[in-house]
């Protein structure tokens, strides 16, 4: 099913330290592959900084295996960056919370 636009289990965060997590599990990357953790362990968040968005190219950058965020339509996985592949492009929308 698609996108519905009422946040929850489709909300997901990035933030300016590139901390990138939805509810309380952080994205991590294993080589190829993308799982998650919880985000805070011994009272530090982690992982700390390990993503970045780069508005030119779209791309979700994992700065701990230099390698983007790719999908297959099902599953993300990561893989050498290429500015014009399109399942490598990503659209934000910010969101700012007071």
């Amino acid at each position: 099913s698609g996108c519905h636009g009422q946040g929850g289990n489709q909300l997901f965060r990035l933030n300016v330290e590139g901390e990138w997590s939805s509810d309380e599990h952080c994205f991590v990357s294993h080589g190829d592959s993308v799982g998650t953790q919880h985000c805070v362990q011994m009272g530090r968040w982690i992982p700390k900084g390990e993503w970045k968005y780069e508005n030119q190219t779209r791309q979700m950058r994992s700065m701990k295996v230099s390698k983007c965020l790719v999908t297959d339509g099902k599953r993300l996985s990561l893989e050498s960056c290429q500015n014009n592949n399109q399942a490598q492009q990503w659209k934000w929308k910010e969101i700012y919370v007071v």
